[in-house]
């Protein structure tokens, strides 16, 4: 009997020893070509949110695979559940439907006008963009008012990459740039334009949460523990100061 007990409970710690090792596997898209925050060189995939996620797999002892696409594909392959998620996402009604947001955020996005400074105009709030030819990444929201504005014909949008628009503007051939912050002032400076390019003061939208997303259609939806240990993870990394030192490589 004792010899039963000793067995029966030798393969348990194997079990629980197996299933604590056994390696978890992510496979997560993101937005191609959206320097600093991710963008493909050659083979291998770079930028800030990517050395965020990175990390949390390595405290976790994960393997990730990071996958880049344009951005509405990225949406596409989360909600049909062909990867494990995604990263980083605004918070919005309809996304919530697919996935499930993780806090806290990858990082905060603040939105400026950005304007050649031979051609300025002047920005307070959306009624002056009225009119206006504008460019912006192609596929992203700004903000509900600003698509809505979008939508409604109220100013011409240019939906072109980020370098794309920049060179647009230098040449004085749109109006403005609506654009993240920390792009756009990256972009600028890998191009040589900073001398072309200015924010205004007023912004647009100001630190808006982008998140880490897990589609609603992965496994890993389903097991509560892990979400928690990579939310953990996470805030860990906000707390030890890994996000601002991985920030600082790219400002």
């Amino acid at each position: 009997m004792r010899l039963s007990v000793w067995v029966l409970s030798g393969l348990l710690t194997l079990l629980v020893t197996y299933s604590s090792a056994a390696e978890i596997s992510l496979v997560l898209a993101s937005q191609e070509d959206f320097k600093p925050y991710e963008w493909r060189d050659g083979d291998q995939v770079k930028g800030l949110d990517v050395d965020i996620v990175r990390e949390m797999g390595r405290r976790l002892g994960w393997k990730i695979e990071i996958k880049l696409y344009p951005w509405k594909r990225v949406l596409h392959e989360i909600a049909a559940g062909s990867v494990d998620g995604g990263f980083s996402a605004f918070r919005t009604r309809e996304r919530e439907e697919y996935a499930i947001f993780l806090d806290p955020p990858v990082h905060l996005s603040t939105y400026c006008v950005f304007v050649n400074p031979e051609r300025p105009i002047v920005f307070y709030s959306l009624e002056d963009l009225d009119g206006k030819v504008l460019g912006k990444n192609l596929g992203f929201s700004i903000n509900s008012e600003f698509d809505h504005a979008q939508k409604r014909g109220r100013f011409e949008v240019v939906e072109k990459s980020m370098s794309h628009n920049l060179r647009l503007l230098a040449a004085q051939r749109i109006d403005a740039v609506i654009g993240n912050e920390l792009e756009v002032d990256y972009m600028a400076r890998e191009l040589g334009l900073e001398g072309k390019i200015v924010a205004l003061p007023t912004k647009v939208s100001l630190d808006i949460p982008a998140h880490l997303i897990i589609s609603r259609k992965s496994p890993l939806a389903k097991d509560p523990e892990i979400l928690r240990q990579m939310e953990d993870t996470l805030q860990r990394m906000l707390e030890d100061g890994a996000y601002a030192a991985f920030l600082k490589k790219y400002q």
